[in-house]
């Protein structure tokens, strides 16, 4: 059945309410879903129900482009959730079913934890080793040429696009979150017996909560190559919502027959719009100055399937994306990168990258979004659709049997204009 997302403009738009919002409809749904099953998890005590567990915390993958303000926005958030919460009642066709049950919860602070895929990159050394070692068909990013020459894969080069991340230690990590709010561990006997009535009551030992250990990675080590710090930091249950934000968070592997199209599109003149032609302008130049081959993004295609296998499947209950006007999709990130490169600069008395790095430090991202991008919305199966691609993966998607992710239905996306301003909202 097909169904249109729904969107809305507002001139004055604030996007942190906006997302707060989001994410409070979605526990009040995931809430009242997981009371339910929980509902026979419960045993006598005294002659009445005690319910032995709670819900799972809720999922919230979030993607954004470099320089947009993933960071500053959810900061924002830790402080806004953490407040006590009115449940806001949403018209997003997927979540009026919550609707009910939202508008008789009570209000409440959300414990909410945020993850960033940059703390999973490889140590320095499987880095290197990825980077410079030698071919294996799973990891390296060497590709031969046809007179049997190793070429290096420029795109894993250094940390960044899909590859480069500790995949299996992610899929632990988040394991582990899934199962935080699991009965803890007591410090005496769990239960102890009533001889009054031979029946288990809880025992009133004190209980220790569950943690999980989060790694933590210092981009400055090795001369700005980065490695992983041997201290990692904690989080302690019980949680609400984690949230795991990243530039490619939620994108997906094309086929192999769309990919080679894809690449052909690169250096097509068939656009009508200006626009159009102008991004695809910027993305052939970034194509040419990179040396980019078609093997190096077939490999970092085939990497992504990690993420889709190990990753996503724990993010059903919903996703964030912040992305740029379709019109510009590329060289805005360009702009705020520099804009926060500045910034960082005028506060350190000068230190960091020239505006020329800075480019040839985006440039490395760029094909990510060109082939990547559409996953947040379409999932593996864009191939099929004939919806329109308005850049980073921002095309409506009217028929949602063809978006088999695993957050479809539950996704809200904010348009950011030139100023970060929030300028659109969509729902997909």
């Amino acid at each position: 059945m097909a169904s249109v997302a729904v969107t809305k403009r507002s001139p004055s738009l604030n996007k942190i309410a906006a997302i707060s919002g989001h994410i409070s409809n979605l526990l009040a749904q995931h809430r009242a879903t997981s009371s339910r099953k929980l509902g026979s998890s419960t045993k006598l005590g005294h002659g009445s129900l005690i319910e032995v567990s709670r819900p799972p915390p809720l999922f919230i993958g979030l993607q954004g482009p470099q320089g947009i303000g993933k960071t500053t926005l959810t900061n924002a958030l830790l402080d806004s959730l953490s407040r006590p919460q009115e449940p806001t009642i949403d018209t997003t066709p997927a979540l009026v079913s919550a609707k009910s049950d939202a508008a008789s919860s009570s209000p409440s602070q959300i414990s909410l934890a945020v993850l960033s895929l940059d703390d999973f990159y490889l140590p320095h050394e499987a880095m290197t080793q990825l980077a410079f070692g030698p071919s294996t068909p799973s990891s390296s990013p060497t590709v031969s040429t046809p007179d049997g020459q190793e070429k290096t894969n420029v795109l894993l080069k250094g940390r960044g696009l899909p590859g480069t991340h500790d995949v299996p230690l992610l899929a632990q990590v988040l394991n582990a979150l899934y199962h935080i709010n699991d009965e803890p561990a007591s410090t005496g006997p769990a239960l102890q017996q009533d001889n009054g009535n031979h029946t288990n009551i809880p025992s009133s030992d004190p209980v220790v909560p569950r943690t999980v250990q989060i790694p933590r990675y210092d981009k400055s080590m090795h001369s700005g190559q980065g490695d992983r710090l041997p201290e990692s930091d904690t989080l302690t249950g019980p949680l609400d919502v984690v949230i795991l934000e990243g530039w490619c968070m939620g994108f997906y592997p094309l086929s192999p027959e769309k990919l080679l199209a894809q690449w052909r599109v690169l250096f097509s003149d068939s656009e009508a719009e200006q626009h159009v032609r102008m991004e695809g302008t910027l993305q052939r130049e970034v194509v040419t100055r990179l040396g980019l081959a078609f093997e190096d993004i077939e490999q970092v295609n085939g990497l992504l399937g990690d993420y889709v296998e190990q990753v996503y499947p724990y993010f059903s209950g919903g996703f964030v994306q912040l992305a740029p006007p379709p019109s510009t999709p590329y060289s805005l990130i360009y702009q705020w990168r520099l804009e926060q490169e500045h910034s960082m600069k005028a506060k350190n008395g000068g230190r960091g990258m020239t505006d020329e790095q800075v480019k040839s430090f985006i440039d490395r991202y760029i094909p990510g979004y060109i082939f990547f991008g559409h996953g947040v919305h379409h999932g593996s199966n864009s191939e099929s659709s004939n919806e329109p691609e308005t850049g980073l993966g921002t095309a409506v998607v009217t028929d949602r049997s063809r978006a088999p992710t695993p957050w479809c239905g539950r996704g809200l996306q904010l348009v950011l204009g030139s100023s970060r301003e929030a300028v659109d909202i969509q729902y997909f």
